[in-house]
């Protein structure tokens, strides 16, 4: 195996077969002209930046306020957190330990 260079990102793409539009794109990779691509991964670059540039980069990524605000919790989230019947320690043991409760009964000599 190659070694991997410090500056590199793999991304991994997860292709069903059983979905039509997959097909089409893993028949489409899987027999490129070697002669137009010197290689699937340039071939994707290619085609992911062509669909960035016609259509814009603020049209796929999350703007910086929205992410930096997705990571807090809102009032709302808290009152609906409360309204929330959570176990007690005493339930939560006691479900989970009655598989191992034993019979200590005592047994006939």
């Amino acid at each position: 195996m190659g070694r991997r260079l410090e500056y590199e990102v793999k991304t991994s793409v997860r292709l069903n077969m059983s979905n039509p539009q997959h097909v089409k794109i893993n028949d489409v990779i899987q027999n490129l002209d070697p002669k137009i691509f010197k290689s699937k991964n340039q071939f994707i670059i290619d085609a992911i930046q062509f669909y960035i540039d016609n259509y814009g980069k603020e049209t796929f990524v999350i703007k910086k306020k929205e992410k930096e605000r997705a990571e807090y919790i809102r009032s709302e989230d808290i009152n609906d957190i409360k309204e929330i019947e959570l176990p007690t320690v005493a339930q939560l043991l006691w479900t989970n330990l009655k598989p191992l409760r034993y019979n200590f009964e005592k047994v006939p000599d």
